[in-house]
Formats: structure tokens, C-alpha cells, sequence
């Protein structure tokens, strides 16, 4: 007999959510963010290669059902549903490169709160998702990078075209904590950064967000500080999502650690900054 850990997270269901105020392209979260929303994730336990879809208890990743599946043994992430409304779910067919959700019997987490676990994982929706040089556009996005001194850029997400292995033209998220701290880049044949604020070394939670307007220009934030800013010049692809790395092969780019949540919109939602991120920083408590 195995003794199952259960957790529970006292959320207090809430009319409103925050895809239900913002349209985004997509909204992949540990977390209910859309009111339409039914299915989270879908997870494959080591015993038996079994695969089941986790929805919600309340407001939260419903950790009982999840636990009870996994049982005793590891749970990998399959499936990451967008709440978006867009179907544009992020999967990974081989178990070899797929994220963690319960490590033998325990449910990974990150500041009290359930978790997926990157390490050198990945997860990818094939299709566009920042229409191509039709800006603004913005994105959210909470994550951790836990390998002291790692020399990896950390990339959480990049969008790019599909026929390029890792080159080409993209843009692209990163949680970077070597002294470049870059946080925000676009590829044209050459490359335009809005760095994060300061370096941030360590292998807290950081809530990293960015915006590109109809002229270009590029601007950062993070943990709700002003970070740099430029201004891109031609085009970029966009025809797949990778989550947790640029590809599926290359390794030294790769995130380890958690993903909590990722919300990519058409829009460039700077002058909500501040009410996106408090609602995401209420629930993740991250600074």
C-alpha cells in the first residue's frame, strides 16, 4: 500500500479570471486563468506509460486527482492545455524530454504552489502563435532557473519558424542569470535584447514580462522593475512554439526549473501591466 501526499491550495474561487479580461494567443498555467477552462494538463506515470488529463479543484491544478493517478511513482507532463480558447496545446510525444509534475509520489512545487519541473525538457505547439510582423504583441510568464553558475540562457519560451533548428528569426523569452540578465529578444538576421532590470542570480521564482508596440520597440520588466529597452528592425517567423528550450535537440539553451505560467497576447498590454502582474504575483507570491 502506498501512502499518497495530498495537497490542498485554499484559493477562493473567483468570477472573473484573467483570460477573461485579456484576449490571448495563448494561456498555459498550473492555475485556472480562463472560466472556459476544463483540462490543465495531461500527465504520464512512469509505472505503466497510463496517460489522464487533470482539470481543476476550484481555482487550483487539482492535486488530489493528479496524486491519486501518479501514485508512488513519477509523473510527466504530456500535455499543457491552453486556456486561451485557441487550442493551441504544448505537447511532447517522447517521454524521454518530457517535463515533471510529480517526482515518485511527490508533487513538484514552487513557493507553495504546484509546479512543472524543466530539466532539459521541452514542450511545443506547432502552429503560429505571434502572427508574423504584425505587432504589439506582450507576454507573462513565471518561471525559476536553478542551477547555480549555469551558463544556459534559460529560455522559457521561442517562438520561431519551424524549419530552423535552432537558428533563423524568432523572438524569444529568456531567464537568464548570467550577467547579460536577458529577459526579452528578437532575431531579424540580427539580434535586439531588453534585458531584465539587474541580475538576478538565484533560483527564486521571477515573473518576467515584455512588450512589443506597432513601431517596434521593445520594452521589459521584471519582478515589476523597469528593465531595457530597443528597438527592432525587419521581420521575424513565427510558425512553432517551444517551451523550455529553442528546440528539441540542443541542450546549452535550455531552462532548469520551474514553469508556473506563460500568457502571450496580440496586443501590447504595457499600460495593464501593472493590474496582469499583480493578479499573477497574488498568486504565485513571487515578489
Amino acid at each position: 500500500m502506498y501512502l499518497i501526499n495530498s495537497y490542498r491550495f485554499e484559493t477562493a474561487p473567483s468570477g472573473t479570471y484573467l483570460l477573461d479580461t485579456y484576449s490571448a494567443e495563448v494561456g498555459y498555467s498550473i492555475r485556472k486563468i480562463s472560466s472556459t477552462a476544463t483540462n490543465c494538463i495531461r500527465v504520464r506515470r512512469s509505472s505503466d506509460n497510463t496517460e489522464q488529463d487533470i482539470g481543476f479543484s476550484g481555482n487550483d491544478l487539482d492535486t488530489t486527482s493528479l496524486l491519486s493517478f501518479v501514485g508512488a511513482n513519477d509523473g510527466f507532463v504530456t500535455t499543457w492545455y491552453d486556456q486561451s480558447g485557441n487550442s493551441r496545446d504544448a505537447i511532447n510525444v517522447s517521454a524521454l524530454r518530457q517535463p515533471r509534475i510529480v517526482n515518485a509520489g511527490v508533487l513538484e512545487t514552487k513557493n507553495s504552489k504546484p509546479a512543472i519541473y524543466f530539466n532539459d525538457d521541452a514542450l511545443k505547439y506547432n502552429g503560429q502563435i505571434v502572427p508574423l510582423a504584425t505587432n504589439p504583441f506582450s507576454y507573462f510568464t513565471v518561471s525559476s532557473h536553478e542551477v547555480v553558475g549555469d551558463s544556459r540562457y534559460g529560455v522559457i519560451f521561442k517562438s520561431k519558424e519551424i524549419g530552423f533548428a535552432s537558428g533563423g528569426t524568432y523572438v524569444q523569452n529568456l531567464h537568464d542569470r548570467r550577467t547579460l540578465k536577458r529577459n526579452f529578444m528578437v532575431a531579424t538576421g540580427t539580434s535586439y535584447f531588453a534585458d531584465m532590470s539587474v541580475q538576478r542570480d538565484n533560483s527564486d521564482y521571477l515573473l518576467l514580462s515584455g512588450f512589443a508596440d506597432s513601431s517596434n520597440n521593445m520594452s521589459s520588466f521584471d519582478n515589476g522593475a523597469t528593465g531595457g529597452t530597443d528597438t527592432y528592425v525587419g521581420t521575424y517567423e513565427s510558425s512553432v512554439l517551444m517551451i523550455g528550450s529553442d528546440t528539441l535537440s540542443s541542450s546549452f539553451v535550455r531552462l532548469l526549473g520551474h514553469l508556473g505560467e506563460i500568457i502571450i497576447l496580440n496586443t501590447d498590454e504595457s499600460t495593464n501591466r501593472t493590474s496582469i502582474e499583480t493578479d499573477i504575483n497574488n498568486y504565485f507570491t513571487i515578489f
